[in-house]
């Protein structure tokens, strides 16, 4: 009876294992799923590369530029399936479109019948583009070949990056051929190819001044061109970001800030608006003609450029817990405590103030958390700006404390790019004001001297 129960107990024991593995290949199976790729390609997207989906079981996550929008796009798949479908749409890789504002529950039905429910989120980036920058100064003054001796780590050691500029050259819709636009593939929007005021495709005349709400309503009225079907054929015009703004000009050229190669007739913009308002009275907004600046809203003498695309998101901060800080939508990683400062959690300690070239080195010798650092550039520097705040700082405290306070003799940070009219010039932030940025010279400063502060950025 032992002996039986014994053999019982051992068949049992295999038939359980052989059970377990079967059950393990399934779910090995059920978790790999049956969807093999999933990716939003640059024939839809109109971006410079694809973005492929990370599949987790029955979740797809997919980062991607904000400026596609996330109303229409269609995606590119592969699935072990004989159907697959959207709210009962059956859907064909890389031609159907969905609407992606929320999550997208993708039904795949296999060949058995199976079903199974993926569902899609997007996480939208924000990419920071190359300013444009292409000389390196010999320490204080005079071009030189980069990296220059003494001063490395400027803005233009570091070509196409973090991104590539990607505008393409001024093109049409060929059912409104009248209407000039020039695409950014690298951010995904659309920037028409002039300011408000010009006409065709060499912008022939001046940009006419508005305020900026005339500014707005002027370019959500391109919305309404075209019958109804937008200018080029687009209904998502807007006022700029601030951030996409500083992006669109071009730090290599003295005093134009924009691509004339691509942008004709853009110097005859000296400022242009933005959307962002200074709060908190918002009697303010940001306007950028290579400095950062702050006019009254109801000014009618800056220009405008309006721009098509998804709406910009907010950023994503994560503290590390190392002394670092790290935003999602940028993949920049930022220094929490200024060069000087105690990396504890309030930033205690005093700043250091040192010179343009001392900074450079200073944030290309950092090792901080293992990473590679350097000092930002202005195109880096800008998403510091936090303009939910209603009183200076102007940054997120929270993620950086010990900015310096209101009042300080030197409360600027230097950046990594410098002036090209003038290269004894760099540029400078303030995270104090709006004006947030402005130059001065390397040498004899006149904003308190030539010693400023320095925080560093790596990444991504």
């Amino acid at each position: 009876m032992l002996r039986y129960a014994r053999r019982r107990f051992l068949f049992s024991a295999s038939l359980a294992i052989a059970l377990s593995a079967r059950c393990q290949s399934w779910n090995k199976f059920w978790l790999d799923g049956i969807f093999t790729s999933f990716s939003f390609e640059p024939a839809q997207t109109r971006l410079a590369k694809s973005y492929a989906g990370v599949i987790s079981g029955n979740a797809i996550s997919v980062a991607i530029p904000y400026g596609p929008g996330n109303t229409s796009l269609a995606a590119t798949f592969s699935a072990k399936a004989r159907l697959v479908t959207v709210n009962s749409v059956t859907q064909q890789s890389g031609v159907t479109l969905n609407n992606f504002s929320s999550p997208v529950d993708y039904i795949v039905t296999e060949e058995s019948g199976i079903q199974r429910t993926y569902t899609v989120a997007l996480f939208q980036t924000t990419p920071v583009t190359d300013t444009g920058q292409t000389i390196c100064t010999a320490g204080e003054s005079g071009i030189t070949p980069c990296p220059a001796a003494g001063s490395p780590g400027q803005d233009a050691d570091y070509p196409e990056f973090p991104e590539p500029r990607s505008f393409q050259a001024q093109t049409i819709n060929p059912l409104y051929p009248n209407d000039f636009f020039n695409i950014d593939t690298a951010t995904g929007v659309t920037w028409k190819g002039c300011d408000e005021g010009q006409t065709g495709s060499t912008c022939v005349g001046g940009p006419t001044p508005l305020s900026q709400s005339v500014a707005a309503t002027t370019c959500s009225g391109l919305n309404a061109a075209n019958s109804g079907a937008g200018y080029g054929g687009r209904t998502d015009w807007r006022l700029p970001h601030f951030r996409e703004l500083m992006q669109f000009q071009k730090f290599s050229t003295a005093s134009v800030f924009a691509d004339t190669a691509l942008f004709p007739n853009s110097a005859a913009a000296a400022n242009r608006w933005t959307s962002g308002l200074v709060l908190p009275a918002s009697a303010n907004a940001i306007v950028l003609g290579g400095n950062i600046g702050s006019t009254p809203v109801g000014s009618g003498s800056v220009s405008t450029r309006c721009v098509a695309g998804g709406s910009f998101p907010a950023p994503a901060w994560q503290d590390n817990g190392d002394g670092t800080i790290y935003e999602k939508r940028t993949g920049l990683t930022w220094q929490k405590c200024a060069i000087g400062q105690n990396n504890d959690a309030t930033c205690s300690g005093t700043i250091t103030q040192i010179t343009w070239s001392n900074s450079l080195t200073a944030c290309k010798n950092l090792t901080l958390a293992g990473k590679s650092w350097r000092l930002p550039n202005m195109n880096e520097i800008v998403n510091l700006i936090d303009l939910t705040r209603t009183s200076a700082p102007f940054v997120n405290a929270t993620y950086f404390p010990g900015f310096p306070t209101v009042g300080a003799t030197t409360p600027h940070f230097w950046t990594s790019t410098t002036l090209v009219s003038n290269d004894v010039y760099a540029y400078l932030f303030n995270g104090n004001g709006i004006a947030t940025a402005t130059i001065d010279t390397k040498n004899n400063g006149v904003v308190g001297g030539n010693s400023y502060h320095a925080r560093c950025v790596s990444g991504p």
